[in-house]
């Protein structure tokens, strides 16, 4: 078992510290963590950073990387290289797709192309998030424009997700069959066979888009007719914005590396998705997903290659006191025997200190006031009631559902273009992102007022 002294003399240095909570299966916390500090592809991060439990730590070179970037948009040879790269990432993670559909599963081909999707989404979520944003207030300045339409008109370019092709098509079915809806008050049980089929087709090839974290399963016909109602009740309508053309065209790069992410999120989910399916197959009676969830990529295809079995890694059910640091080229895992031992080794991490004041970057204008409710796991979701205040690390596709409920959205991270920033801009809600401090500054049941015009949130 690896030794833990590099990492604890890491913490104690503070080049480590206090991050943030991402319930995927170990298997891509590790490709993450790995790529990260060693991939090329689309670019070189060398971005050292350590996995404890679930929470992904940060880096003390965080800051020196975003601005080695901070004028990456003035070198436009760069930039084209960029978005080409992504693109080629992209059109092997469409044609992988299409292989593991017909159960074709190269251990090779599937770790290299998850890798280079994780890089490529982290690529954006580390350093492009910041000089995106950096970029679009740059822009707005130079053609005197209004900030908020800006990045209003970014955020919609940069919607093209299969959430987004989903919600389109159920909005498009609503309207066809407005009275069928309407007439049984959107319940399954009151709708004709047509209707019913139609839902079920749509969860089938949908259902795919709630698999991204941990624990999480298909969204069912039952679901997906939420959504509806949930799209149909928000009716927001919103126009279409018209900008100076040299701007547009300034901005088609941004909107282009952007697209790209979000697309590499739906591919990487619906890779991941097709990948258990094949396990399930493969293994049958040996697939236990409280244990599978919870291998690196190597020890699940041991398993697939038969040289180990599912029960020599019993003790992993469920289990997630372990960590993971890159060193030297390579990354180490440890798995913690007990939970006193994981605790030490968690009280090591030193947490940033944060202003009281929080603010953000508005991506859905708005001004609301409500009680806030603390989302890091899904499983705070549970008790999510409507007309609170969401204030999360960041947003998935599982949180979808509350989010349609929320007064409001705050999150900790993401940039104009992130999750929370397109679903808040579907349904109306006024958002705030990239705070920094939102989940760390407020508590459960604190009654705020989120001003989503000048990007703040204020304790009442």
């Amino acid at each position: 078992m690896a030794d833990l002294g590099y990492l604890i003399s890491k913490l104690e240095n503070g080049d480590w510290f206090g991050g943030g909570t991402w319930e995927f299966d170990w298997y891509l916390d590790l490709i993450f963590l790995e790529e990260m500090a060693y991939g090329t592809k689309p670019i070189q991060m060398s971005y050292e950073q350590p996995i404890i439990g679930d929470e992904f730590l940060k880096w003390s070179g965080e800051e020196q990387l975003r601005i080695k970037y901070k004028y990456f948009f003035n070198n436009k040879e760069a930039v084209l290289d960029l978005i080409e790269s992504q693109k080629r990432i992209l059109n092997k993670a469409g044609q992988e797709i299409a292989h593991l559909e017909n159960m074709d599963l190269n251990y090779k081909r599937y770790r290299t192309v998850q890798g280079e999707l994780s890089q490529l989404m982290a690529s954006v979520s580390v350093i492009f998030d910041w000089v995106i944003s950096n970029q679009v207030s740059i822009l707005t300045e130079k053609y005197k424009a209004d900030l908020q339409d800006v990045t209003n008109y970014v955020t919609a370019m940069s919607a093209k997700t299969v959430l987004n092709e989903s919600n389109n098509k159920l909005i498009g079915f609503f309207n066809d069959n407005k009275s069928a809806f309407e007439n049984s008050a959107f319940k399954l049980t009151g709708m004709g066979i047509n209707i019913r089929q139609w839902l079920k087709e749509h969860a089938d090839k949908y259902g795919w888009l709630n698999t991204g974290e941990r624990g999480s399963h298909e969204w069912s016909k039952k679901d997906f007719l939420e959504q509806m109602k949930n799209l149909v009740e928000a009716n927001n309508k919103y126009q279409a914005i018209s900008l100076n053309h040299q701007l547009q065209n300034e901005l088609s790069p941004l909107i282009t590396i952007n697209t790209y992410d979000n697309q590499a999120a739906d591919y990487q989910i619906h890779m991941d998705y097709l990948f258990q399916k094949f396990l399930k197959k493969t293994m049958k009676g040996d697939y236990v997903e409280d244990i599978v969830q919870n291998l690196s990529f190597s020890e699940i295809i041991f398993i697939l290659e038969r040289k180990k079995s599912i029960t020599d890694f019993g003790s992993r059910r469920n289990n997630y006191l372990r960590a993971a640091w890159p060193i030297n080229g390579r990354f180490e895992t440890y798995y913690f025997e007990n939970y006193g031992e994981f605790k030490k080794l968690k009280a090591k991490i030193s947490k940033q200190v944060f202003s009281d004041q929080v603010q953000g970057m508005v991506a859905c204008r708005g001004n609301v006031e409500g009680v806030v409710k603390i989302i890091k796991v899904a499983k705070d979701l549970d008790n999510f009631e409507s007309g609170q205040i969401m204030v999360a690390e960041k947003t998935q596709p599982k949180y979808v559902m509350a989010m349609a409920k929320a007064a409001a959205i705050v999150t900790d991270i993401g940039g104009i273009t992130s999750h929370a920033a397109i679903i808040s801009r579907e349904f109306g809600i006024p958002c705030i992102v990239g705070t920094n401090n939102a989940t760390k500054v407020l508590k459960n049941g604190d009654f705020v007022v989120v001003d989503a015009i000048l990007g703040t949130v204020q304790k009442k």
